[in-house]
């Protein structure tokens, strides 16, 4: 009964989600931002054929390809509409409704953890779990709406804790995080852990040994499974720790509250992610439920100090005011996986939640707590009002303009659609406008060169995208979209494509035979063979006179044959060591070279017959004032000397 009770709850909040949006229309019409971003990774991986790693979508930034769990695609949900037929099929809309409908159940499990099983405790802490503010502003992020995956861990750890069976529950909730979002599996296994540091603070060998185990082995599992899914190594660190934090205060001060209003508290421009005020329901039945936990719970409480540390970050603001700045190194480099690490008080904000709902069951007498209970979820429904409404008005609404007049149709007849600049190197309404248009041509099964992803893939990089979509010929049936007025004036036909030309102004859609003809440069004269010769008609982009500027730079030669042979010096990142540097002739395979540091050496590249594009890629390049240079660029990894071609 009281699983049932919960679930009409939840399915009450469900709802209240604009049924459109269920279905897949409102805001997955044109969805903006991290909307779009999940949306695309749903729909593509479901078109894109079966390939191992199970995850890896081929047709989003060919030809390395994209894990969908860097796309927020929820993989679980993704992989089951993948096996229905004549898909692709967006069911983010009934994911949704699934998080609503479930998170009041998932909080009668975790509250049944803590022994209580009458009915009316039951609809209380469903009531008010289906009302935390933190999921009702969650829903630009549709796979952070889980919040019932946090609830069943909590549920498992208190009965593990009572010394009751769980960890087949606790294995579930880390699996589903696992293949939902890599957030709810930090804050499940996190919970978990408090099982065996339990045991350990109880020196209680034996258990020690079980606990661990059991955890062990579920994590262990997952993570197999993970690894199969291609989600290890999938993406580089990302920096944010310390920005996207928690606001000390945020729990306890009222923000976006329809008791008391309030703005939301954001000391650093990124702390929304760490937007966890409880309520004023919530926070009347904790403050109510004030007590000196049992023994049994210590290590629990050890686990959420340690959650609202990271949740906190190094820098730790109370409102406005810095109380504590411990700087981002080493912190960033340690907890950069959990950038957003605001997030990670969620967990905490439950336990209170479901152990105050607990302790005034079994504190006060029935018609006591039924009073209390009512007058709790009555004023949490009205201070999470305004909440409720932002978020429905948010999904039943398009957030992003539609394109401009005829670029959509324009895409949907194309074979590959490319971005410049990429779309992750791009914010506000221009990355809209790439997310709108890639949205295209998933559904109409092309590749698109670059999408925005929590975490690009290795080998990543803006300005190499950049150089790629200036330089190189055109494919047949391509279409390249130019985001930013800065590209315009380097749209050159002599490079794109005799027959290149574009429509639109700005943004504008070139591609071969569309619109307006591109103007054309003329190619500078091939050197002599076998003279040293001026590089600077040849070099394209990110060079400063002779040096090489920033992680690409490129050279183009109007005609090929021969070798051409590069005098250069290379410049470490330290006093001694050596610089790698990754050359690409035309389309042609890597080739790798180590320049030992500040030594001059010579280098030969073969040259294909016709135009040839040799682009040199130098990872983490030095800034040269440091390596006592001068302010040549803000960054250099190579001095080019002398250049000569050779027979």
């Amino acid at each position: 009964m009281p699983y049932l009770l919960a679930l009409l709850i939840g399915l009450g909040c469900a709802l209240q989600l604009p049924w459109a949006m269920v279905w897949g229309g409102g805001w997955w019409l044109a969805p903006g931002s991290d909307v779009a971003q999940s949306l695309l990774g749903h729909l593509a991986f479901q078109a894109d054929g079966w390939r191992f790693p199970l995850f890896r979508i081929a047709s989003l930034m060919p030809p390395e390809g994209v894990n969908a769990l860097l796309l927020d695609a929820n993989p679980l949900v993704s992989l089951l509409a993948k096996f229905l037929p004549d898909g692709p099929h967006n069911l983010l809309g009934w994911w949704l409704f699934a998080c609503f409908a479930l998170q009041p159940v998932a909080a009668v499990y975790a509250l049944r953890g803590m022994g209580e099983q009458r009915i009316f405790p039951a609809v209380v802490v469903a009531a008010l779990a289906a009302l935390m503010p933190s999921l009702w502003f969650r829903p630009v992020h549709p796979n952070l709406c889980g919040h019932f995956v946090v609830l069943l861990a909590l549920g498992a750890t208190l009965r593990l804790l009572r010394g009751q069976v769980g960890w087949r529950m606790g294995a579930a909730a880390l699996l589903l995080g696992a293949f939902i979002h890599p957030y709810l599996l930090v804050m499940a296994a996190a919970l978990l852990c408090a099982v065996p540091l339990r045991a350990g603070l109880a020196r209680d060998w034996p258990g020690l040994r079980r606990a661990g185990l059991s955890l062990g082995l579920s994590l262990g599992g997952v993570a197999a499974l993970m690894a199969l899914a291609g989600f290890f190594g999938a993406g580089a660190g990302d920096r944010g720790f310390g920005r996207f934090s928690m606001n000390l205060l945020s729990p306890v001060v009222p923000q976006l509250s329809g008791v008391f209003g309030g703005a939301m508290l954001d000391a650093t421009g990124g702390q929304y992610e760490g937007f966890n005020y409880l309520g004023v329901g919530v926070l009347v039945v904790v403050a109510l439920a004030w007590h000196r936990p049992p023994r049994w719970m210590f290590s629990l409480l050890v686990v959420l100090a340690g959650l609202t540390l990271l949740a906190l970050s190094s820098r730790i603001y109370a409102g406005p005011v810095l109380l504590l700045d411990l700087g981002l190194k080493p912190w960033e480099d340690v907890f950069g996986a959990v950038r957003a690490s605001g997030r990670l008080f969620w967990p905490v904000g439950y336990v209170a939640l479901v152990v105050a709902v607990a302790v005034l069951a079994a504190r006060l007498p029935p018609m006591g707590f039924a009073a209390l209970g009512i007058l709790a979820v009555g004023l949490q429904w009205q201070d999470t009002g305004p909440l409720r409404t932002r978020a429905e008005a948010m999904m039943a609404n398009p957030g992003a303009a539609p394109p401009p007049a005829g670029f959509a149709e324009a895409v949907a007849a194309a074979s590959r659609l490319t971005f410049l600049p990429a779309a992750p190197c791009v914010t506000g309404p221009e990355r809209d406008l790439a997310q709108t248009l890639a949205l295209v041509a998933v559904r109409v099964g092309i590749p698109v060169s670059s999408v925005p992803a929590g975490r690009m893939p290795a080998g990543f990089g803006c300005e190499a995208a950049a150089s790629d979509a200036v330089e190189t010929r055109l494919a047949p049936g391509e279409l390249r979209l130019v985001l930013e007025p800065e590209f315009l004036p380097r749209l050159d036909a002599r490079l794109l494509g005799a027959d290149a030309g574009c429509i639109g102004d700005m943004p504008r859609l070139c591609g071969a035979g569309l619109g307006v003809p591109l103007p054309a440069s003329t190619a500078p004269a091939m050197p002599a063979r076998g003279g040293i010769f001026d590089p600077r008609p040849f070099q394209a982009h990110g060079w400063v006179s002779g040096w090489n500027a920033g992680p690409r730079s490129t050279f183009l030669l109007p005609a090929g044959g021969g070798a051409l042979e590069l005098r250069l010096r290379g410049v470490a990142l330290n006093a001694g060591g050596t610089r790698d540097v990754v050359v690409r002739v035309n389309d042609g395979p890597p080739i790798a070279w180590r320049l030992a540091d500040m030594a001059e050496v010579a280098q030969r590249i073969p040259l294909p017959g016709g135009p040839v594009r040799i682009a040199f890629d130098v990872s983490r390049p030095v800034d040269p004032q440091r390596r006592g240079l001068g302010p040549i660029a803000h960054r250099v990894g190579f001095e080019l000397i002398a250049a000569r071609i050779l027979d």
